[in-house]
């Protein structure tokens, strides 16, 4: 199977792109990603791209081919050293190999293990923290290698769309790849596992949750969540995350959710479902960062909009004290 990438790979092309394998599934057992007419790539289409050929390389043993890829393509070299390629290998990157100061988070991957293995240490040397605790640090660290110091609203971003990884999905590592374009005042970083997936997951609390289009527009609403909705404590599962991201970006950009058979896309034009498949779930998200840095408050603002909106539909969630912390 040949699949010839669109000149630009981003959150609009990438469903057409997945469709494409996705249609040839059990007919061919080797996977050929042809860059020949490659131009320009964001990171939502390249990580959402990369994790489901990583899921079929993984999960149903295809075997992944690259063609037409010369490194004198500026696309094609900029993947290079963001480390697109060697994400299929051995070794791809860890946080730990990340410059600080850099305009992009190239591909890298957070595992579950190590973040146990952050707490289990921590614990051994007298020290308290929690795997939420563990993932707050990366976010800080992924922050601050882009900006050369930490951003709490950036971090916060990473934040609640790792913690839901980890919280929902059952799923070992997710991936992350993340950019600046500081002459475009704006920031796309985008997070994909291969875990059960949002249909899968509310579907454990939600009767009526029985299609991946209910899944993806209620994942969005404020206190929607598959976990026991608490708010006693710091990390509580309250279900405001991707409420809070998803207003972010009707406001300053626009965000994509992947999960099963359907894409959502939210801008300020409104929420966007089409067809698509994904095998777990990928979040992706751009916006004005210096914009909404300037504008922080609105932040606490959309949550209290939240909160009020959650009591309306019944729902009465109230977001965690994490959730409110910038």
């Amino acid at each position: 199977m040949n699949i010839i990438l669109p000149s630009n790979l981003h959150e609009g092309t990438i469903s057409y792109v997945i469709r494409q394998i996705n249609d040839a599934d059990g007919l061919d057992s080797e996977i050929v990603i042809n860059f020949s007419y490659l131009s320009f790539v964001y990171p939502i289409g390249a990580l959402a791209l990369a994790q489901y050929l990583k899921y079929n390389q993984e999960q149903k043993g295809r075997t992944i081919k690259f063609i037409g890829a010369s490194f004198f393509s500026r696309a094609v070299g900029y993947l290079d050293s963001v480390g697109f390629f060697k994400y299929f290998g051995e070794s791809p990157f860890g946080v730990k190999d990340l410059n600080k100061g850099k305009s992009y988070i190239p591909f890298s991957v957070i595992e579950w293990t190590v973040l146990q293995s952050r707490v289990y240490d921590e614990k051994l040397n007298g020290n308290v923290i929690r795997i939420q605790d563990a993932i707050e640090e990366y976010s800080d660290n992924y922050s601050d290698w882009m900006f050369g110091k930490v951003e709490p609203v950036i971090s916060y971003c990473f934040r609640e769309i790792i913690r839901n990884v980890f919280e929902h999905t059952h799923c070992l590592y997710c991936s992350i790849f993340g950019q600046i374009y500081p002459t475009r005042d704006e920031i796309e970083i985008c997070i994909a596992d291969s875990g059960t997936g949002i249909r899968n997951s509310l579907a454990q609390c939600y009767e009526e949750c029985t299609s991946d289009e209910w899944a993806l527009q209620n994942a969005i609403l404020p206190g929607i969540t598959s976990g026991d909705v608490k708010t006693g404590s710091m990390y509580d599962n309250s279900g405001f995350g991707l409420y809070v991201l998803s207003r972010i970006a009707q406001k300053f950009g626009y965000m994509l959710i992947g999960s099963g058979e359907k894409f959502l896309k939210i801008d300020s034009k409104g929420n966007h479902l089409f067809d698509g498949f994904y095998p777990g779930t990928f979040v992706g998200i751009n916006f004005k960062y210096q914009t909404l840095l300037r504008h922080q408050e609105l932040i606490m603002q959309i949550i209290n909009d939240g909160e009020s909106l959650s009591r309306k539909l019944g729902i009465n969630g109230t977001a965690s004290t994490s959730t409110k912390t910038i």
